[in-house]
């Protein structure tokens, strides 16, 4: 989203549902995750999850963003296969962004920003690659109904604007809320959801990302002691 919108963070989604989308960069060797789906009795392989390798440029991004996937309660691998993940040097402006068409997450790392607000980040595009992933117009109805938010309410944004007064910006933070270390709640649609709504949230996930035990993977959160990161 725009800076403005929010003062702190910044995410974009680029939606596949009319909307144009940037040309895809070309992915560089990476090291793959074979991930095999059974298909009508058959085993077939599918596309791999993929984290794209770094730069010479850009290897303290990565290496920050890679010790930021390490915080999640989910292994992106196992529940997003045929996506590819790429952590970039920072872009003013913005934070991530996923491109749905492109089946593709970037995550522009500022160095001085909180390990848990890179997790923060990495795990709300992930809240949007799980939406439209596997959700369908009847969970979207549950959920804006678990956030007490009229059915009405706006889903989608356009692209390449903020997305945090809309169901989908909604969603990808209590995804991210769910997934990562506590950090900040950057949605203006609702409050920050209670314990309970987080648990009735977990029960709307696919079950093999529901199923993820957290408990190893989500330390203390960490204070976010440089607010203008």
């Amino acid at each position: 989203m725009a800076a403005a919108s929010v003062g702190l963070t910044c995410v974009v989604v680029a939606l596949a549902f009319g909307l144009s989308v940037r040309t895809a960069v070309a992915a560089r060797t990476a090291p793959r995750v074979s991930v095999k789906a059974d298909i009508g009795g058959a085993v077939q392989l599918l596309r791999p999850f993929v984290v794209e390798t770094a730069k010479s440029a850009d290897a303290a991004e990565y290496e920050r963003g890679m010790q930021a996937m390490a915080l999640l309660r989910i292994r992106p691998q196992d529940a997003f296969p045929g996506w590819t993940v790429s952590f970039r040097k920072a872009r003013s402006g913005l934070l991530g962004v996923t491109l749905v068409q492109e089946r593709r997450v970037e995550i522009y790392v500022r160095l001085n920003r909180p390990i848990t607000g890179i997790a923060h980040d990495l795990a709300h595009e992930l809240g949007h690659v799980t939406d439209v992933t596997y959700n369908d117009d009847q969970l979207r109805a549950h959920y804006l109904a678990l956030r007490n938010r009229p059915l009405t309410t706006p889903w989608w944004t356009c692209s390449g604007c903020g997305d945090m007064q809309v169901g989908a910006g909604d969603f990808a933070e209590t995804f991210a809320m769910w997934a990562a270390p506590r950090f900040r709640f950057y949605s203006e649609l609702a409050p920050v959801p209670s314990d309970e709504a987080m648990t009735r949230f977990a029960r709307l996930l696919p079950s093999n990302i529901a199923s993820q035990n957290p408990a190893d993977a989500d330390p203390e959160a960490v204070p976010d002691s440089n607010p203008s990161a």
